[in-house]
């Protein structure tokens, strides 16, 4: 097997290697003679399954099965640089992820950091995109703000499921103002009364489940967002989304919901009021 490469090319020199034709491993591993050559292209990707049982067709080591594994797993992690997100155009970022919602049944989202786009304000949003998009000019700020007010309009779908754990922290911390805060605070606690929508708030003084080290979102099991302060990273493989999953039901298990999380609101907003 080469160094490097992609995940296609080595299938192709193993299969090679093996004097095999793409119809003859498709009929070891129980798979069609498209699937096969689409894996090679790199124009699909095969589960995790499908390639040990291409990798056992083929006779592969135990070591240059991992190596097919370990390339898999890389290709199924896609990095991008906030900088370079927010040079294409915030307004083309938001149009992106209302395309991804747009296909997803059931989005779950952790936010430690701040509050989650769906659920923000436009005051608060403007302030968000102020701060992601550098240098990025006014206009495509607000362009980019009335794409994000028009994604919100999904939470009242009724064939959708939302689901959000917002740390305390988020609420305490006034990103554009004590008045601008207090009206995110209104607009939670309406949302939370929506039947699609199931919001929590991890409350500080408990010992969370996990160190919430970075915020995600899952959409239907199948794919993970995560946003550092730099980059931004797309995860797909089913180990890795499971992870996060199991992250976030343990997230949500320690987290306010329904009147208690409504009285945490209350008394959010009393402490702003009186800084």
């Amino acid at each position: 097997m080469p160094e490097g490469g992609d995940l296609g090319q080595a299938l192709r020199i193993l299969r090679a290697d093996k004097g095999l034709t793409a119809a003859e491993l498709a009929e070891r591993v129980g798979v069609t003679q498209t699937a096969i050559s689409r894996y090679e292209l790199g124009t699909r990707r095969p589960s995790h399954e499908t390639l040990e049982r291409i990798a056992d067709a083929l006779g592969a080591s135990k070591r240059v099965k991992q190596k097919l594994v370990d390339q898999l797993h890389g290709e199924q992690i896609e990095l991008q640089s906030i900088r370079a997100i927010a040079r294409r155009g915030l307004r083309r970022r938001q149009e992106e992820i209302a395309r991804v919602e747009a296909k997803t049944r059931h989005l779950r989202n952790f936010q430690a950091a701040v509050i989650p786009g769906l659920l923000q304000t436009p005051g608060y949003a403007r302030r968000m995109f102020e701060e992601v998009g550098l240098d990025t000019h006014t206009q495509d700020v607000g362009r980019a703000l009335a794409v994000r007010l028009d994604r919100q309009a999904i939470l009242h779908d009724p064939k959708r499921r939302f689901g959000f754990v917002i740390t305390e922290a988020v609420l305490l911390w006034p990103r554009e103002g004590v008045p601008e805060m207090l009206a995110q605070l209104d607009r939670l606690q309406v949302v939370s009364e929506l039947p699609t929508v199931d919001l929590a708030i991890l409350p500080l003084g408990i010992t969370p489940p996990y160190s919430p080290i970075n915020s995600f979102d899952i959409y239907d099991d199948k794919l993970v967002l995560i946003e550092t302060l730099t980059e931004q990273l797309a995860v797909r493989d089913s180990s890795d989304v499971a992870s996060y999953v199991g992250a976030y039901e343990a997230f949500r298990q320690s987290a306010l919901s329904g009147p208690d999380a409504r009285r945490l609101f209350e008394s959010v907003a009393a402490r702003l009021r009186g800084l």
